[in-house]
């Protein structure tokens, strides 16, 4: 569960929503206790397996980050990793490689999780466009460097795929309150 905390922390729904609650520099416990964090039990089985994969690759990027993706490989067992990560096998001792650090592929990931955490927070397409608007920093270097906010456009299509995914099942009224 923890790799969910982490890709709801780290989402830009619940970025945005943080943004408008943290007044100044201070951020105590009732702040916290205000924010959407989505509860354990609303994650199911197909959205874990969306999650943790991506979550794992996007975090285990040097050895000596071993520890935690060897408490996640022995959270979901060696057949499940194989099954997510194909390239990536055990070595002879059973430890994982951590992930190469690839711009391009950790660009869509990111992308992948908030438009999954866009549909858990009941956001529709417009909501997830305005809140992506309101990241004025990213939206300049995304510009600078790719000559368009490609962090939206990758958001919105990954929100978009999964909207038509049926391998997810997302049932609104049952995941998070709406932002």
């Amino acid at each position: 569960m923890i790799n969910c905390l982490l890709a709801n922390l780290n989402s830009i729904p619940f970025d945005f929503v943080a943004r408008q609650k943290i007044g100044g520099e201070n951020f105590n416990y009732f702040i916290l206790k205000q924010l959407p964090v989505i509860p354990p039990d609303r994650y199911t089985p197909e959205i874990l397996d969306f999650i943790v994969p991506r979550v794992v690759e996007l975090t285990y990027t040097a050895w000596d980050l071993l520890p935690f993706a060897e408490d996640v490989l022995k959270e979901v067992g060696e057949e499940a990793w194989r099954r997510w990560f194909p390239e990536n096998p055990l070595d002879g001792e059973g430890r994982p490689a951590p992930f190469r650090w690839d711009e391009e592929r950790r660009a869509a990931l990111r992308a992948d999780l908030d438009g999954l955490y866009g549909h858990l927070y009941q956001l529709d397409r417009e909501d997830l466009d305005q809140i992506l608007e309101t990241f004025p920093i990213v939206k300049r270097k995304d510009e600078a460097k790719y000559g368009e906010f490609r962090t939206k456009r990758l958001v919105l299509e990954a929100f978009g795929r999964l909207k038509e995914d049926q391998s997810i099942s997302i049932n609104h009224h049952e995941i998070a309150p709406s932002l």
